[in-house]
């Protein structure tokens, strides 16, 4: 539609400036060519058009042909009555654009993006063409417009229709709409007609009651209904809007279960950890049988249930009981051989029948060492795991997959999403922010695996995490794994998706702050039916590596016998170290205790806990003191 610049010595334009003209706009306007071989910044480099004309209402357009079509001499009318314009249509698209539209301003439909093109990006979804849709795919759309044409386009040019495809919208609510050049069977499509969903179980003003997972159940009222949305009995009930709250995103849950079971039964988590051949990873016909009793499930949550108990159960097969075994380990808290503190050794094996860990001690300093018994609870990695910045190659910060209880580096640190690089907070705000284009509205590309780091904008940046987490997770990453299970929390810990990824993180890579949430998630019942013994061997693992909260459940679980027999003994081992490491849960239920298990909170030895009074003896005080006390009424003596 243009011309070269640099042709414009050796092309001979029919019509000087000044000729009057008419130009094609959809109908034929008069106007005046004001200047030939016109170009301006958003052309090609090099490339011109071979009119500029100033159409008789003001307006400046540009002719992109020297053809009849586009633009022709204004004819005059006999005797100079004025303008004759000759009875022609404007040019419209090929392939059938002429023809009725076979789909109205409303309908629903698929269409062809470009590989390009992305959803919810910024810039929207590029123009649909059939020449331009090689190795695209088929996104949903739901049609806005017919005969589309935009201002800034060659005057006569318009598409064949406007969509909105389903995600592009700005920040400001708007939605984008994207041109389709043709009415095309290989670009736009009708979109699949789904099979009509079952209705809702409840109807509207029905009692219910809604799982709010740590909430607990809470009742309500319901008050609308979404028939599109599936209708699930394990408390997640999307399909009901209740007075005391929005429901969960099922459909999106029933996904996420759906993408973890996909990776146990496709064997891509082979490579990463021998799991045992029970449930999932057991042989092909296992796997088969298994398969076809989900297909077979009656209703979307129970296949989801299904799954979901097959993810937790070969996770609670292939993570080991006792994680210290083969671990360099450190000895502390021992009262009966109190020389032993501090020692550090190897811890060879579990030996249940002594509830204890085999330790051979290093070289002490007299050359000695030995083998020693010693409880779970008196023993730690002997430090914590730690990765060194790969940008500055200098600071050291907490390894993600350790227990650290404010996030990697305790909050000093950054795990990219792209390719699950723990950088410094100093290098990921020079290297990683610094750089924004506000133009294009992006961060810029990693500088590790040059893959996009995010937008600018709120609803494409959670996009591309969930689209970065999925992909490291589906190559078995614990760290996405865990990652990705807080993207479906929603606020509550243990929902399906989150509590399958939690168990695969904890499964693949050892991660401990995912067995705490397994452990709760059982503990509560949220997104599984409760299981305290369950959730005291999740919370056991976790405890042995240091983790403060499992430290703390373990040791309540004990003293309650919630999973465990009750054992105060065990209890009162594991609460004090938890208070040892300051947590001020772990103190408080340690000063719980029956005696003799029990402390005084906020430390032994006659300290004194905070807000607390201790009253001297009265010997010791002035004879006034004593006798103003003695007559206040609000004073009892003992």
């Amino acid at each position: 539609m243009s011309m070269r610049l640099a042709d414009k010595d050796t092309v001979q334009l029919r019509f000087p400036v000044g000729t009057r003209v008419e130009c094609n706009c959809g109908v034929w306007k008069a106007g005046t060519i004001v200047r030939h071989f016109y170009t301006q910044r958003d052309f090609d480099d090099g490339k011109c058009v071979p009119y500029q004309v100033r159409l008789d209402d003001g307006k400046l357009i540009f002719a992109p042909n020297d053809e009849d079509s586009v633009v022709r001499l204004l004819e005059q009318q006999p005797g100079g009555g004025g303008s004759r314009r000759r009875a022609k249509k404007a040019p419209v698209l090929p392939q059938g654009a002429n023809e009725p539209s076979r789909f109205k301003v409303g309908d629903k439909v698929e269409v062809k993006i470009s590989r390009n093109s992305e959803p919810g990006s910024p810039r929207g979804v590029e123009m649909i063409s059939a020449h331009s849709i090689a190795g695209g795919r088929w996104v949903p759309a739901k049609v806005a417009a017919l005969r589309y044409a935009q201002d800034d386009w060659c005057p006569g040019f318009y598409c064949a229709y406007a969509v909105h495809v389903h995600g592009d919208m700005t920040p400001d609510g708007i939605q984008y709409a994207t041109p389709v050049r043709e009415d095309d069977e290989r670009c736009i499509r009708a979109a699949p007609v789904a099979p009509p969903p079952p209705p809702p179980r409840f109807e509207v003003g029905r009692r219910v009651e809604c799982n709010g997972g740590q909430l607990g159940w809470r009742a309500g009222v319901v008050c609308e209904v979404w028939p599109e949305a599936p209708s699930g009995d394990l408390g997640i009930r999307a399909v009901h809007v209740v007075e005391w709250g929005a429901g969960h995103e099922a459909w999106d849950d029933a996904k996420g279960v759906e993408a973890a079971y996909d990776l146990l039964t496709a064997g891509a988590l082979r490579d990463k950890r021998a799991l045992p051949r029970v449930g999932l990873c057991g042989d092909a016909a296992a796997v088969d049988a298994l398969g076809d009793a989900v297909a077979a499930c009656p209703s979307e949550a129970r296949r989801v249930a299904l799954m979901l108990e097959q993810v937790l159960a070969t996770a609670e097969e292939a993570t080991p009981r006792h994680p210290l075994v083969g671990r360099r380990v450190r000895v502390h808290g021992l009262s009966g051989s109190a020389e032993l503190n501090g020692q550090r050794g190897t811890a060879v094996r579990y030996a249940p029948e002594r509830e204890r860990y085999e330790v051979r001690l290093d070289d002490g300093q007299d050359g000695k060492s030995g083998t020693v018994g010693v409880r779970d609870v008196n023993l730690s990695p002997e430090e914590d795991p730690m990765v060194t910045c790969p940008i500055c190659m200098d600071v050291r910060l907490t390894d993600p997959l350790g227990p650290a209880r404010k996030g990697p580096g305790e909050g000093s640190a950054t795990v990219t999403l792209c390719c699950g690089k723990v950088v410094c907070k100093e290098c990921h705000d020079k290297y990683m922010l610094g750089g924004m284009d506000r133009e294009a509205q992006t961060f810029p590309p990693c500088p590790f695996c040059r893959e996009p780091t995010g937008y600018m904008d709120e609803h494409a940046d959670k996009r591309l995490e969930r689209d970065l987490l999925k992909r490291r997770a589906t190559h078995g990453d614990p760290l996405a794994m865990y990652n990705l299970s807080g993207s479906f929390d929603k606020g509550h810990h243990g929902l399906p998706a989150s509590l399958a990824w939690a168990a695969l993180a904890a499964m693949v890579g050892g991660h401990v702050r995912a067995m705490n949430n397994v452990g709760f998630a059982l503990k509560e019942g949220e997104g599984i039916p409760a299981d305290a013994r369950r959730a005291a061997r999740w919370f056991a693992r976790g405890a042995v590596l240091g983790h403060i909260s499992c430290v703390w459940a373990l040791g309540k679980a004990y003293a309650d016998g919630a999973g465990v027999a009750r054992d105060f003994a065990a209890a009162r081992r594991w609460l004090k170290r938890g208070k040892l490491m300051g947590d001020s849960p772990c103190a408080v239920d340690l000063s719980r205790l029956p005696a003799p298990h029990g402390e005084e909170l906020g430390g032994g030895g006659g300290a004194s806990s905070p807000g607390s009074f201790h009253m001297p003896p009265l010997s010791t005080m002035p004879p006034e003191l004593v006798q103003m006390m003695m007559g206040s009424p609000g004073m009892r003596w003992p």
